[in-house]
């Protein structure tokens, strides 16, 4: 179940079309019949303070953020198999027949936009997802071009002190 302030934070219809209108969203989708969206300043505050932000968000949410920024990192989560999960969606039991078709179906729609990602992940053993997710995590760190001039700064202090 879901819960205000710790899964999301829930607001009336109005307050998420009044933050939608003033542009308060770095990104916003209709999802099976609900909207979702993340605030700008929630996650520029995050990024302020230097600490790095993982979303947990659809398709369209995704490509608005990609759109604003398009040097982040984007891993695109897959289930083991569409048999998986619909043994999964199944034993939530908040799906009629209809909506697991409908949810089913757009899953394997969005499946064809992996190209747009830079990684992937097969959600299939939590342990699994995580070390992938840990791996590609530490090679970003560890690129050259995100790293190089603190990397020589670095160095260069060092000689300096020496």
């Amino acid at each position: 179940m879901e819960v205000d302030g710790v899964n999301y934070h829930f607001i009336s219809k109005d307050s998420f079309n009044k933050l939608m209108e003033g542009d308060a969203f770095l990104e916003y989708a209709k999802v099976y019949g609900n909207m979702y969206g993340t605030t700008k300043s929630t996650v520029m505050a995050k990024i302020n303070e230097g600490i790095d932000v993982l979303l947990e968000i659809e398709m369209q949410g995704a490509k608005q953020v990609k759109e604003k920024y398009p040097d982040g990192i984007y891993i695109f989560i897959l289930p083991p198999s569409l048999s998986d999960l619909k043994k999964r969606i199944q034993k939530r039991g908040s799906e009629t027949p209809e909506s697991m078709e409908n949810r089913l179906e757009s899953a394997f729609d969005e499946i064809g936009f992996i190209k747009e990602y830079n990684y992937y992940i097969i959600n299939d053993e939590i342990e699994n997802a995580v070390n992938v997710m840990d791996s590609i995590y530490i090679a970003e760190k560890s690129k050259v071009n995100v790293n190089i001039d603190d990397l020589i700064d670095r160095y260069k202090e060092e000689k300096a002190n020496a």
